[in-house]
This record gives C-alpha cells, structure tokens and sequence, in this order.
C-alpha cells in the first residue's frame, strides 16, 4: 500500500476555461514555479456579486492514457465552504499563502492568492502512479438546473518515490 509519505504530486498545467461574467469580473489563474522543486497556482479573482453558501464545487478526474483522458477515476459534488472549513485538498492553506482570502463564502471585493499547490497528504493514502486531468467547476443549483460559476481544467502527475 502506497500512503502519502510515498509519492509526490507534480502540477503540470491548470487554467480556467470558463468564468461567468455575472458572478466575476476576471477570474485569473497562472501557473508559478516559486523555486525549482515545484509548480503552483497563483490567482486573481474580481467578484461582482456575494458567493452564496450553497456553491458547490464538482470534481471530475481521469486518467490519461495514450495522450488522452480515458479512464473516469472520481467524482464527486462538494459544498465550498465546508471543503474549505474541513482543509478537504488543502484549500485552507488559501488563508496563508499570501492571500486576501480569510472565509467563505466571499463577499463581492478583489481577491489575490499566490503559491497554491495540493500536497500529497491532502489527498488520499493510495494513487496509483500515472498522468490526469481533472476538471473542476463551481456551480448552483436552481431549479433544477446547473448554473455554472467557473470552470477550471487541470493537469497533474503522480510520481512514486524510491522507498
């Protein structure tokens, strides 16, 4: 068994392809290589109207295999402000990395993050080695539909350490 101790995450790419121009003025994320032993993100975000506590964040991962995301390995449906109370992916370190983010939900304002990354022991014990793609989305429900917020694609390796 392979716990977190045992393998390393590597960010390779993240970018928002979708941001809802009622909700945001920009919405802005930038892959930053802070020093040479790993990649993170670093946002700017404009919001023009108050985060409800209903938003809710999806998370889809695949596997990439042959240069394509084939293989589904996750998902799941999450409320944001009780992922980021619990520290569910780390996002708690949002209040400690040169940020301006201190609760949710946010309030309409500017916000500034700098440095973000998911550390191995923010996600499960075992993963198994390989490329993925994982698409995020912020989303409310209304009336049955899906109001999406932002959407985010992201690209990570898990690497196994010699043990």
């Amino acid at each position: 068994m392979f716990h977190q101790e045992h393998y390393d995450i590597n960010l390779e790419y993240v970018k928002i392809n979708y941001y809802n121009p009622i909700y945001f003025k920009y919405f802005i994320l930038r892959n930053v290589k802070p020093n040479r032993t790993y990649r993170a993100t670093s946002g700017q975000i404009a919001l023009l109207r108050d985060l409800k506590n209903s938003l809710k964040i999806n998370i889809r991962g695949y596997k990439i295999v042959d240069s394509i995301p084939k293989i589904p390995i996750m998902q799941f449906d999450v409320p944001l402000c009780e992922a980021f109370e619990r520290n569910n992916f780390g996002l708690d370190k949002l209040r400690t990395l040169s940020s301006n983010i201190t609760k949710c939900p946010l309030k309409m304002g500017f916000y500034i993050f700098q440095n973000f990354n998911v550390l191995s022991q923010d996600l499960p014990p075992y993963i198994p080695q390989g490329h993925y793609m994982f698409n995020i989305s912020l989303f409310e429900e209304k009336a049955l539909l899906a109001h999406e917020v932002a959407y985010a694609i992201t690209y990570a390796s898990v690497i196994y350490k010699n043990v």
